[in-house]
């Protein structure tokens, strides 16, 4: 396993759902963490981007050109990929390492995201006809290039993601937990709350997560689509809200691990609040939690 990089130029954020969820569905990834990024002067952003490529800086500005028409704003994905297939590719000054799954999944997520040509007819390998090559996403090649953007983006480093690998329960990254204070119960699902941006702590049931899993969407949708990549930096859109739905079970493991409700001291939720909406919908009254 290994940590990439994945951006999503300006000239493809408006699919970012989308792209996030091609990423999602991707056996070979997992979404760790997502930030939007803005910047302010486009030739400067590109210059540090590719700072520390092993390709030669006047071949990837010739090709990044187009994105100086494109908004100043980009989405950055930090992923495990979990089984790299790294080779080594190119001739000379173009010689660097690859990973087959990075390029397999730019390739189709360009296919179907990047601005098409003029020319219908007009191809540039490997791309299917039509499809340009003012590319809407870029990923990291080797663990060298993940280490610098992470430090770029102020995004700390791959050892802060991988800190909690030796605790029994899965962890999320965003949560600071040490595995003595940790304490497993069984709570009643209707006592459980959560905090809510702009709402604040609230019962369960009051959620817009709640509200989704009934049929009421567009409340969770605005929410959603008004913090993520901000506030929210987990993959919470609506298709991978979805997918747990149709498929919740509450013995799941995330990396082997036990993967259970996370709750404060004041029975707020930390993590889980989605599985805990899903439990409300299916009357299941009590469910075993950790406290820390």
């Amino acid at each position: 396993m290994r940590y990439d990089i994945l951006i999503i130029w300006g000239n493809g954020v408006n699919y970012v759902p989308e792209i996030v969820n091609e990423i999602a569905i991707d056996s070979n990834f997992e979404i760790v963490r997502l930030k939007y990024h803005s910047f302010t002067n486009t030739k400067s952003f590109i210059d540090d981007i590719y700072k520390c490529d092993t390709v030669p800086l006047e071949h990837l500005k010739s090709k990044s050109k187009y994105l100086h028409t494109a908004p100043h704003k980009c989405m950055v994905i930090i992923v495990k990929n979990l089984s790299p297939r790294e080779q080594m590719v190119g001739d000379g000054e173009f010689k660097h390492i690859q990973c087959q799954n990075i390029t397999d999944l730019k390739t189709r997520i360009r296919s179907k995201y990047n601005p098409k040509f003029k020319n219908a007819n007009q191809q540039i390998n490997p791309l299917p006809r039509g499809v340009s090559h003012e590319h809407v996403i870029h990923g990291t090649d080797y663990q060298s290039q993940t280490d610098y953007l992470l430090g770029f983006f102020n995004l700390n480093t791959t050892s802060y993601y991988s800190r909690h690998d030796t605790i029994d329960y899965h962890i999320p990254w965003h949560l600071n937990v040490h595995a003595q204070n940790i304490s497993e119960k069984t709570v009643d699902v209707s006592d459980l709350k959560c905090n809510v941006l702009e709402k604040g702590i609230i019962m369960v049931k009051d959620s817009p997560h709640f509200k989704y899993v009934n049929g009421d969407k567009l409340e969770y949708q605005s929410y959603i689509n008004k913090h993520i990549g901000k506030e929210l930096q987990e993959n919470h859109f609506c298709e991978v809200f979805d997918r747990l739905i149709d498929s919740y079970d509450p013995n799941y493991k995330a990396d082997g691990k036990k993967s259970l409700i996370i709750v404060n001291n004041n029975n707020t939720i930390v993590d889980g609040l989605h599985r805990s909406a899903i439990l409300m919908k299916l009357n299941i009254k009590q469910t075993k939690i950790i406290n820390i």
